[in-house]
């Protein structure tokens, strides 16, 4: 089958969790399928992921730089079109002029569409392609509990942002014949969602392996991902100003490591101020910031979907791997009853006391996670222990792409 995939940002280097997951599904997909590939991108693309993307893509590959007169037109063409501003950013004129002579040129059996970002592209082929659309997270629900810790003066416009991404992933439910998602679709904003197939993400079990012998411990604590998103910014910031004072009241000296891509101002700043916390921007092998760690945390207090970093730390054999959701969220992003300020007090105390334990020498390699779309303790021990042979976890996505051609 000839697919055409498109993507809001190009899959490689591997900094991201839709640039992993886009980049699995292509090898995968490209193993049973001949892909052509359009990609709106904000960073430069170097020659080397060009080269591993291309690979995969019999097809050819179409890479559309967004330039800030792009994207400023496409806000503006956003707030006068009351469509949400993710839409905006994303939508270059160019990008569809390009996509329309790819189709011409390539002529495709099914269109796959990843987030609802790249939607407005889809949208002049919807009744005439068979098309998938892989939501991933619910951006409204992400958006919805980010207001609840934005500040005050924010949070009318991050509301707003929220109602009017709701809103559009309602709509573009009907452009689509098939859907797809993490984890969460009880939260879409449509009747139809039980019809939306979950393919969760995966790692390969084969590469997350703790090197033998173990190298030296350098940090107690650990959280990686993307430093400059939003959620990850905001719970590193509570790590380390709220986790890790409870932690040295039994452990003088912890340390933090806060590995990962493009760090915020914010995150720089925590280890300006204090020397046991380290930022170690870009690393070329996130296994080496998991091989240095005692303890993976992931204290995420916004955002949605399932999270790589929890299944990386278990697979890497961390002797306690957990995340807290430190606010009580519905599935819907609207915060329940409860106090915020003690949630987060309780997960603090919590993590610390994890913390000792893991120190203590207990045995345990593998405890428990909790979901960021979920309250309730959700134990994924089967996500790591036993190793199957192999592990594709992606593979599935070609099940409603080969639904589509019947």
């Amino acid at each position: 089958m000839k697919l055409l995939v498109l993507l809001s940002r190009f899959p490689h280097p591997l900094d991201k969790g839709d640039k992993l997951r886009a980049f699995h599904q292509l090898r995968c997909l490209a193993e049973r399928h001949t892909i052509a590939l359009l990609a709106v991108t904000d960073e430069p693309v170097a020659p080397e992921s060009l080269a591993a993307v291309g690979a995969l893509c019999a097809g050819g590959v179409e890479v559309v730089p967004l330039s800030r007169l792009s994207i400023g037109r496409g806000l503006l063409r956003a707030a006068l079109r009351g469509l949400p501003g993710q839409i905006g950013y994303f939508d270059a004129a160019e990008a569809h002029r390009r996509l329309a002579r790819l189709v011409e040129r390539f002529r495709p059996d099914h269109l796959y569409c990843q987030l609802v970002r790249m939607a407005p592209y889809a949208e002049p082929y919807a009744g005439r392609l068979p098309m998938t659309l892989d939501y991933m997270d619910l951006f409204s629900a992400g958006m919805a509990r980010r207001a609840v810790g934005a500040p005050r003066w924010q949070r009318p416009a991050v509301r707003a942002e929220s109602a009017r991404l709701r809103r559009y992933e309602a709509r573009v439910f009907e452009w689509f014949q098939h859907h797809t998602i993490i984890a969460d679709r009880a939260a879409l904003p449509h009747p139809r969602r039980a019809d939306v197939q979950i393919v969760p993400n995966g790692i390969d079990t084969a590469f997350f392996q703790l090197p033998s012998p173990r190298p030296a411990l350098t940090h107690e604590l650990l959280f990686c991902g993307n430093m400059g998103y939003y959620p990850n910014v905001e719970a590193a910031c509570w790590l380390v100003q709220e986790v890790l004072p409870l932690v040295r009241r039994q452990y003088p000296h912890a340390r933090v490591l806060l590995a990962g891509t493009t760090p915020a101002a914010r995150v720089q700043a925590l280890a300006a101020a204090d020397p046991g916390v380290t930022v170690s921007g870009w690393l070329p092998d996130i296994r080496a910031a998991y091989a240095a760690a005692r303890v993976f945390v992931a204290p995420m207090r916004s955002g949605s979907g399932l999270q790589n970093k929890l299944l990386e730390a278990m697979a890497m054999e961390l002797r306690d791997s957990r995340a807290y959701l430190p606010p009580s969220f519905g599935s819907d992003g609207r915060r329940r009853a409860g106090s915020q300020r003690a949630h987060l007090r309780q997960g603090a105390v919590w993590v610390a006391g994890r913390h000792r334990k893991a120190g203590s020498g207990a045995d345990e390699q593998y405890d428990a996670c909790v979901s960021p779309t979920h309250t309730g303790l959700s134990r994924c021990r089967h996500f790591v222990h036993p190793r199957p042979a192999s592990t594709n976890p992606y593979q599935s996505l070609s099940i409603p792409i080969d639904v589509g051609l019947h």
